[in-house]
């Protein structure tokens, strides 16, 4: 949520014509999001110099090559570029003295004494093996700075097929030898981020050498870094549970490597942010955080130190929260420069356990070292929880009159806090604005509509969706608390979960291989 407000919010001051305050937060968004198209594309709109915008599109272009907003950006500022140059001729120098006769004469002789010099030169040159090395050396190595070569582009469809010699019989390091040049460009795919070309390649391999624990690793990257792309959510659940399959299948072949119980943690990670009910969501966050703790036991290919923060954050989802403070804390300490980052995951863990006074405490120092409107929201409701409405209020307007649009869940904060007041029609006016700028349903939403309910004298529907908004609220903390001592003071109960399983592979951390995702009832009992 808080990259998401993040782009939202560099994107609303990039129309606002801010374009200075809008690089700058759109920067900060896609170094933390360096696959987000979006991100680079404003960006690159924001930046004012000709190769900082062509960086950007040309990273568009390189997440995705049909990104046809890309194309139409370069061409543009290919086009500007060229009528620069051509309004802007070069300049003679003016005073430049005449070339008289007598100086034409001088230099010509100096040109003529200089062509037999260099002849004489040469012949010497070349006839000497150590000087020719040399200049043949000096001239490799400024060609290959000065020549321009072409993009690439990746490799030409390639087809990988069993030879007549190479049979699913012949040793592995046979097969594997063929399979070699296929695997390397695959892999040369996936570092240039061209994830679906690479997904062709690493099939190709893989058909020849289906033992390589290696290539599913990477080909189950591959198709997590694809649902980066998707805007179809039956699509991104398609291509996720496609990753875990392979991250599965590289873990059974090889099982000592902490990068395969890694990228598995993200992708569980990934798939718990889709779930709308409290109960999946930090089911499949306490897979994620098992496979992370199991990988860190392991050795691994790459380094992960820059992971520790989103698996904090992934942790606190599970409400693994006084655990989160504990190790935080540690990594704070031993920064040597300020941590907006670890001061965040600061304040949200000590939110979860209760601790209001922690909680506003760092996320006062999220606000100092980074002024965002998201710290102001999330300092709202921690406001909210200590009982000063006034301040909360401030914040939640604050952030609102700022950036009006997107970011839906700030308008339901905010009608929550009008519904305490009273003002049930202001409070429906901005759930039914907030609806319009988010896909989010549930939470906050259900537990104002119940607040709306009951001042109208609806008991029954206000126990429906107290209900509601105490199963899909994902985050312990004092809301979820309110939420719940609010449906026990109407006589009513948290609902049972109507459940069915889902397969999730064990590790030694595991206790089980299923666990029961809840659908989310579609209609009022």
């Amino acid at each position: 949520m808080l990259n998401d407000e993040l782009l939202k919010q560099g994107i609303d001051f990039a129309n606002s014509g801010n374009l200075e305050q809008a690089a700058l937060i759109l920067n900060s968004f896609v170094k933390v999001n360096p696959l987000s198209e979006d991100g680079w594309l404003w960006l690159g709109r924001c930046w004012t110099t000709p190769q900082e915008k062509r960086h950007c599109f040309n990273q568009v272009i390189s997440i995705n090559l049909n990104n046809v907003e890309a194309y139409q950006e370069l061409l543009k500022l290919e086009t500007a570029t060229s009528a620069l140059t051509q309004t802007n001729p070069a300049v003679p120098i003016a005073g430049k003295p005449a070339l008289t006769r007598k100086i034409f004469v001088r230099r010509t002789l100096y040109l003529l004494v200089g062509i037999v010099m260099g002849f004489s030169l040469g012949a010497y040159i070349f006839d000497s093996p150590t000087v020719y090395g040399y200049f043949a050396e000096l001239d490799r190595n400024i060609a290959l700075k000065i020549i321009s070569v072409p993009d690439y582009h990746g490799p030409p469809a390639l087809v990988v097929q069993a030879t007549p010699t190479i049979s699913s019989n012949d040793p592995y390091e046979k097969r594997l030898e063929q399979a070699w040049s296929v695997i390397l460009q695959a892999d040369t795919l996936l570092k240039s981020n061209r994830y679906s070309d690479a997904i062709l390649l690493w099939n190709q391999a893989l058909a020849v050498v289906p033992e390589y624990a290696d290539g599913y690793y990477k080909r189950g990257a591959s198709y997590y870094y694809v649902t980066k792309s998707q805007r179809v959510k039956s699509e991104y659940d398609y291509y996720m549970q496609l990753a875990i399959s392979d991250f599965d299948t590289a873990i059974s072949l090889d099982s000592n490597v902490g990068d395969y119980f890694f990228m598995r943690a993200r992708a569980y990670a990934a798939k718990s942010a889709q779930q709308t009910q409290r109960v999946d969501y930090q089911k499949l966050a306490q897979v994620a955080v098992e496979n992370y703790m199991h990988g860190m036991e392991l050795p691994q290919q790459e380094s992960w130190n820059d992971e520790m923060p989103f698996v904090y954050g992934v942790m606190i989802n599970a409400g693994d929260c006084k655990a989160v403070i504990s190790r935080a804390d540690d990594s704070l300490s031993k920064q040597s420069v300020p941590s907006p980052t670890l001061e965040g995951v600061l304040a949200e863990a000590y939110y979860c356990t209760g601790d209001l006074e922690n909680a506003l405490k760092h996320i006062n120092e999220v606000y100092r070292l980074s002024p965002l409107s998201v710290c102001l929201c999330e300092r709202a409701i921690i406001f909210y929880g200590l009982g000063k409405p006034e301040e909360a209020m401030t914040d939640i307007e604050k952030t609102l009159s700022e950036n009006p649009y997107y970011g839906g869940d700030r308008f339901y904060i905010r009608a929550l806090f009008y519904a305490d007041q009273g003002n049930m029609d202001q409070a429906q006016n901005d759930l039914d604005f907030g609806m319009t700028q988010t896909w989010g349903r549930g939470g906050l939403l259900s537990y104002v509509q119940g607040k709306i309910a009951l001042s109208q004298g609806k008991k029954q529907d206000a126990i429906y969706y107290f209900q509601d908004a105490e199963a899909t609220y994902l985050k312990e903390g004092p809301m979820l608390d309110q939420i719940r001592q609010d449906l026990l003071a109407l006589g009513g109960a948290p609902r049972e979960p109507l459940s069915y399983p889902f397969l999730v592979t064990p590790i030694p951390l595991l206790s089980t291989a299923t666990l029961p995702v809840s659908p989310t009832p579609t209609a009022m009992p």
